[in-house]
């Protein structure tokens, strides 16, 4: 019984009354056990949806079709000594422009990687895993 129901105990009270108190004693318990329930219910349901979330992440980029052009860049960005974009664009033999259009996609696709400049200078591009997976499970490196 709960806290309400032992306190009502010691006044005097019809039988009807404490009918009344008992089913609602026993419908709060029943509440309180379908809660708890529903919590782990739903606990165990955020972490099906966690694992299945990084399982998506996981496989998206495996049946991605690059262009022939991101392909040629990131197998160029696996040259150690390859960062700039003019030297990217004479090795796969395209204009500037088109180079970085395709490396912006890249970026956002989180192949390559940019990171901040620390001093004014030309802009380097480096091959991300996911860019170097792409390329192992391809055979392209």
């Amino acid at each position: 019984m709960s806290l309400l129901a032992d306190i009502l105990r010691e006044i005097p009270l019809s039988t009807v009354l404490r009918e009344k108190i008992a089913t609602i004693d026993a419908e709060n318990a029943a509440l309180q056990t379908e809660n708890a329930i529903l919590k782990d219910d739903l606990r165990e349901a955020k972490a099906q949806t966690t694992q299945l979330s990084k399982e998506i992440d996981r496989l998206t980029h495996i049946d991605e079709n690059l262009d022939e052009i991101e392909v040629a860049l990131l197998r160029a960005l696996t040259n150690k000594s390859v960062h700039e974009i003019e030297q990217l664009a004479g090795i796969v033999g395209s204009d500037l422009t088109r180079v970085e259009y395709h490396l912006e996609k890249l970026i956002a696709a989180d192949y390559v990687s940019v990171p901040p400049p620390i001093i004014a200078g030309p802009t380097w591009y480096y091959l991300e895993h996911k860019g170097r997976e792409y390329l192992i499970k391809r055979n392209l490196i």
